[in-house]
Parts: structure tokens; sequence; C-alpha cells
């Protein structure tokens, strides 16, 4: 039952679409004061409530392990110090102790592991049809990317789900390939490449003779040279953004909540950092260390999962992927999958 209901999350966490009519939209102007027409605030619902119930239920199925971390125990911990100290952190503490709960909750109870993996490879071709639809004129729902509304969220997805596409078939990853692609997201185009290529290093320079590797390297070159513009495009407001971000640092850190700029100009309504490290250090300052070594420790696990996480991680030093709901929840349960020795799958 845990790992169906868990399922079921990960089908609709990134993809729920809510319209805003009548009563519908009731519990979100009382939790958050507005109506949102993003779904956003509905995304974060939904996961909310979904942690929730997976809690209640777990309540009533025995554990399959127990989870032993203290880093990331002592984030927790840590966390509820800069509540004392930022009280504006109440605001986004529940949502930190929510997502600690899921990985937990994840890493004691779940049991069948390619279910959970074959949500994923559900949600990244239900996207890609509507993806190709779109690119064809024929848009529902949205306008475009997908079922996600914002290229770069897709582009994450899609990122982080081929790994998953080639352990269940080699094959099949060429649908989420293409659909990144499109998504022209560069942080997490560059962030695939970097994981093959370190994954697959030993295999390459094996393989490859002096000829192919001066080929791909030809070829990675006219990449850049046709794409570098809109590249640099993404790239240059982030460099101001965590300039600034590095400029505003203190020993204590300022909270969680939104990050604003002290800098006005082009960028001064930024309301995130675009980098969950320097967002984490902006937030806690010294009291940051506990996740770094904690993040340090899980990437020394290898299985089948690890690719994934590695993207995940490259990804997070260009865009905030954990302040989104529609991608952390998915995060989040790739994280304690990883560290589950099934996670050879």
């Amino acid at each position: 039952m845990f790992d169906i209901i868990l399922t079921i999350f990960l089908l609709l966490s990134p993809i729920i679409i809510l319209p805003a009519i009548g009563d519908i939209t009731a519990l979100q102007f009382y939790q958050f004061g507005v109506i949102d027409s993003t779904n956003f605030n509905l995304q974060l619902q939904f996961f909310q409530l979904g942690v929730i119930v997976l809690f209640i239920i777990s309540m009533f199925k025995k554990k399959a392990r127990e989870l032993e971390d203290k880093w990331l125990a002592l984030f927790l911990f840590v966390s509820l110090v800069s509540v004392i100290l930022h009280p504006k952190s109440v605001l986004v503490f529940g949502n930190i102790f929510l997502g600690f709960l899921l990985y937990k909750l994840t890493f004691e109870h779940a049991r069948h592991i390619r279910l959970l993996l074959f949500a994923v490879v559900i949600v990244s071709i239900f996207n890609f049809i509507a993806q190709m639809s779109q690119l064809l004129g024929v848009r529902f729902i949205y306008q475009y990317a997908g079922l996600m509304k914002n290229p770069s969220h897709l582009g994450t997805y899609y990122a982080l789900s081929i790994p998953i596409f080639y352990i269940f078939s080699p094959v099949l990853t060429i649908i989420p390939i293409v659909g990144l692609l499109l998504t022209k997201t560069w942080t997490a185009v560059f962030s695939v490449v970097f994981t093959i290529g370190y994954v697959f290093r030993k295999k390459i320079i094996d393989r490859l003779d002096i000829v192919l590797i001066m080929l791909l390297m030809s070829i990675l070159a006219i990449f850049i040279i046709l794409f570098y513009r809109p590249m640099l495009r993404d790239l240059y407001p982030r460099l101001l953004i965590w300039k600034e971000t590095l400029k505003s640092l203190t020993f204590l850190g300022h909270g969680f909540g939104d990050f604003n700029m002290s800098k006005p100009g082009q960028f001064d309504k930024a309301t995130n950092t675009y980098n969950v490290y320097l967002g984490l250090l902006y937030s806690l300052g010294i009291f940051s260390i506990p996740i770094f070594i904690w993040l340090h420790r899980i990437l020394k696990i290898r299985n089948k999962l690890f690719p994934s996480i590695l993207i995940l991680v490259i990804i997070g030093s260009g865009q905030s992927i954990m302040d989104f709901p529609r991608l952390a929840g998915t995060a989040i349960v790739l994280f304690s999958l990883l560290k589950l020795k099934g996670g050879n799958v």
C-alpha cells in the first residue's frame, strides 16, 4: 500500500493541475492569502498533504529498515535553530520538516523500487507527448513545456529521468534526450553530458582512439559555437545574482524565505539564488555545514541511481530546484532510494 501511494505521489506531484474556479481554490486562498494561477501553490499543497498521507499509512506498516542519518538530522535541528534566530523562517520550516519526513519514510518503507522509478518514466512520457503536441500547434492545458509550463523545470525532470530510462531500456532514453534538447535548458544539458562522461569515463578512454576523441571534442566545440549566445543569456543574470549572494553572506545566515538582491537593477526582483548551495549558505550561514557533509557522504554511494543524483547535484548549482515542489518531491525520493542498498534495482 505504501509503495502504491508513493507511486501516485511521484506521478502527480510534478504535473498536478487545478482549474482556478469556485471553491476549488478556496484552500489556497486561506492558506497562502492568494489564488495562484501557476499551480505552484497547488503543487506545494499536494506535496504537504501527500507526505502527511504517507506518514499516516506508515503508522500501520512495519518498517523495512531503520534510518540512521545523523548529518541530515543535524541539518533539521539547525534549521529549527534558524527559526529562533530568524522568525521568518517559520514559514518555510514546515516544508523542510516534511521534506525530511518524506526522505525518512521512503527509506524506511519503500520496497518496490522499480515501481517507483517507473512512475518517473511515465511522467516523462506524458510530458513528451504534450511537448510534441505543442510543437505541432495542438496546445492543451499549457502553451509550452509539456505539462510543466516552465522549460527549466521540464528540462530538469528530463535530465534526471535519462538514467532511469536507461535502467529499463537504453533505447528509450531517446525520449527524454530529445525532450531535454527541445527545452534548451543548458544547465540540465551540461549536467547530463558531464554525468555521461564521468560515469563512462573508463570505457570511453579504453575504447576510443585519439582520432575519435578529437572528433568528439570538435563536435562539442561546434555545439558551443552555435549555442553560446543563448547559454550566455542564461548565465549572465545568474552571475550577477551569485555575486550579490556572496556579498550578502553572513555568519548566521539570513533565515529561510525569499532571497532579495541588495543591488537595484535589472535583476533586483530575484526571489531565489538560482543555486541550491549558495541559497543554503545565504539562509543558514555556518549552520549549513551539516547538509554539505551529508551530500558529500551520499555521493560516495554507487549504484544505478547515482547518475540521476549526480545530475540533480550539478543542476542545483544553476537552479534552485528544491524551491519548487514539483521537482523537490521527486528529488527527495531519489536521494532516499540512492541510500538504499537495494538501489541497484
